[in-house]
């Protein structure tokens, strides 16, 4: 006998745990055309049949009339609170920081020609087309009309930086879309939610993952956990070290400051719950809103002049 659950998971669409005979999956259908479910399921297939990247096993698909996903749900621990990075043993923290840049860089160093991969996006996801489609992301929600979100869009656009080498790009890298195991020692079980996955700039992935990791220091919300803000976990200066060793791409603080800036802008976007990215589960009133998007900004412009406060960690 099955059970269905609603997970009231509206990262793509209505998301359902199922269970039945000792096995667990996880449901997802889609609800528009710009849910990205076709992405997903194109890279987790792919990485699961490279096995580079540890993803769900997707054990049913209808991308046609129907279109949803199965896939086997995976067992362990997904940190989304500030109560959840509390709660991991301090001497994992670090081993654990480590991990998921390490996973981070694994995902940029797909072989996209042997995979297919080089074929995800018709046209190469660039700096400009992205800048372009979170501006629009914004307008719908009726936001950039603030004097200092156009300050930090007309920095970025007028500042926009040379891409170098296209890598896979997950496109929402952050501490909620890997689920870990955690019980003598650290490990990635899977990378969820590829729904934003393109080709492109592998630095806008960092800059993302640097807004959730330690941009949000400080700032009161009931959505995302900081672990920059809890004692043992490393700093996002040691992560992005630890990138540029394994990855071999240089990530000085000057090349990082612009993308740093465009993470603030994209978590900003996602935030106020339009278009592409989509919000994150969860919903915030327009007072919530307002409190998270008016830091952000702010963070974004101290970025792009180069004052990333926000990159130290507790200790």
């Amino acid at each position: 006998m099955l059970s269905l659950r609603s997970t009231m998971d509206s990262r793509l669409g209505r998301g359902y745990s199922v269970d039945g005979g000792g096995q667990h999956w996880v449901l997802h259908r889609a609800d528009d055309d710009r849910d990205g479910i076709e992405t997903e399921l194109r890279v987790q297939v792919t990485l699961g049949d490279a096995e580079v990247v540890p993803v769900p096993e997707i054990v049913q698909r209808d991308t046609g009339a129907s279109r949803y996903y199965l896939a086997r749900r995976v067992a362990g621990t997904v940190l989304r609170t500030d109560i959840e990075l509390d709660a991991v043993p301090v001497h994992l923290r670090k081993a654990l920081g480590y991990q998921f840049i390490d996973s981070l860089t694994s995902v940029h160093g797909v072989d996209l020609d042997a995979t297919g991969l080089d074929r995800l996006c018709a046209d190469e996801a660039s700096l400009e087309v992205h800048l372009a489609q979170v501006h629009e992301s914004l307008e719908r929600a009726g936001i950039t009309a603030r004097p200092d979100l156009r300050e930090l869009f007309d920095s970025l656009a007028a500042t926009i930086p040379k891409s170098g080498r296209s890598v896979l790009r997950h496109g929402d890298y952050q501490l909620r879309n890997v689920v870990w195991q955690l019980a003598d020692a650290v490990r990635v079980s899977a990378v969820l939610d590829w729904r934003h996955a393109t080709v492109g700039d592998p630095f806008v992935d960092l800059g993302v993952a640097q807004v959730f990791w330690s941009g949000l220091h400080g700032v009161s919300n009931r959505l995302f956990g900081c672990p920059s803000a809890h004692r043992g976990y490393p700093s996002f200066d040691q992560l992005i070290e630890r990138y540029s060793e394994r990855s071999g791409l240089r990530t000085g603080s000057t090349e990082m400051s612009w993308y740093y800036a465009f993470g603030f802008l994209v978590v900003a976007a996602r935030i106020c719950g339009s278009g592409r990215p989509s919000p994150p589960s969860g919903t915030v009133g327009h007072a919530g809103v307002e409190a998270v998007i008016t830091p952000l900004v702010t963070r974004g412009i101290a970025a792009i002049e180069g004052n990333i406060l926000s990159t130290a960690s507790c200790r």
